[in-house]
């Protein structure tokens, strides 16, 4: 399109081109749709909807491309050794490392929902176990040497360790992980609070920021 002279350029702004690129995608519905592992707790009140789900959707065109360009040449490719490298030899080489493989895993396993890509799920089920066996008896799931636990990044990584399995686990249907996730769980429960014994969870120098999106 020829710009016309002395004629101001017309700007779209940022947020409602991307809403146009959403609305002008193609969206259909998809055949062998996933079946979610069943609640254990039912809920109170039912969902109305499940278009969150991810393979209830397929986007075409411009966005459609760049979610599956994510999904193969980043999440398929993603080397997840890396990711569990400071839970096979503790204390890891950085302190905050211990909470990109649950990200992952809850990444992926909706991208893999999405997509049906068989190269991530079996990367998927790989890293799932790797993680599992990572776990101390305790049932601790961190990166940090006895001596340093709960003191900066721990409860993080837990959080969202549990994240990734239990999204795994609802996604894919594979129930190995239940105890793990369990034994994960309680442990954060006994060690902080205020009984004897216990630790301050604020005081202990773990990041105050998070401790709503963990325990609320």
């Amino acid at each position: 399109m020829q710009k016309v002279a002395n004629t101001p350029t017309f700007k779209l702004p940022a947020a409602k081109l991307c809403l146009l690129i959403v609305a002008g995608a193609v969206i259909k519905a998809t055949a062998g749709l996933v079946t979610t592992a069943p609640d254990k707790v039912p809920a109170a009140v039912a969902d109305q909807q499940d278009f969150q789900i991810p393979d209830r959707v397929q986007l075409t065109g411009w966005l459609g491309t760049r979610i599956a360009a994510s999904v193969t040449n980043r999440l398929e490719k993603l080397d997840t050794t890396l990711l569990l490298e400071g839970y096979r030899h503790r204390p890891s080489y950085q302190e905050w490392d211990g909470e990109h493989v649950g990200k992952w895993l809850h990444a992926a396993t909706l991208a893999w929902v999405y997509s049906g890509d068989p190269a991530l799920r079996a990367k998927l089920d790989e890293t799932a176990a790797e993680l599992c066996k990572c776990q101390l008896s305790d049932g601790y799931l961190g990166t940090y040497l006895d001596k340093d636990r709960w003191t900066l990044w721990d409860v993080w990584s837990h959080k969202y360790n549990l994240i990734g399995l239990v999204t795994y686990m609802r996604y894919t249907g594979n129930l190995a992980p239940p105890p793990a996730c369990r034994r994960m769980a309680d442990l954060p429960c006994q060690t902080f609070g205020d009984g004897p014994g216990q630790r301050d969870i604020i005081a202990s120098g773990t990041h105050v920021g998070m401790v709503p999106t963990v325990f609320g």
